[in-house]
């Protein structure tokens, strides 16, 4: 039984990682990846400006060491190789935001997703 909730597990993480429409609300002065894309696309913002970072502009949803070879296929067993997992909620798993404008049922959605594999499990 544990095998099949790792499996759930595995592929509601795979769908989470793909060129989902989600964008971070975050303070130029405490944003230090903007400080890296402003240089290259040579760009002014000025400090404590609200701005909005498409997450999928980042190295996030297409890194290899937790995505595969290939990270824009889906394939839902990559997980399996690697440390990073979907039953916690970590840096690497932005679906709810953060900061202090994360979204605040996010804990309540994990402890749902839990219960719903217990029930159907």
């Amino acid at each position: 039984m544990p095998d099949i909730l790792c499996e759930v597990f595995m592929h509601a993480r795979s769908v989470l990682h793909a060129h989902q429409p989600l964008a971070i609300l975050s303070i130029a002065k405490y944003l230090q990846i903007i400080n890296n894309f402003i240089q290259e696309i040579i760009m002014f913002i000025p400090k404590l400006s609200r701005c909005m970072v498409q997450t999928y502009l980042m190295d996030i949803h297409y890194n290899t060491t937790a995505y595969g070879l290939d990270p824009r296929s889906f394939l839902p067993y990559h997980g399996l190789k690697n440390k990073f997992t979907a039953s916690k909620t970590d840096k690497n798993y932005f679906i709810f935001g953060s900061g202090k404008r994360a979204c605040p049922g996010r804990h309540q959605v994990e402890r749902l997703k839990k219960d719903i594999l217990w029930t159907f499990g």
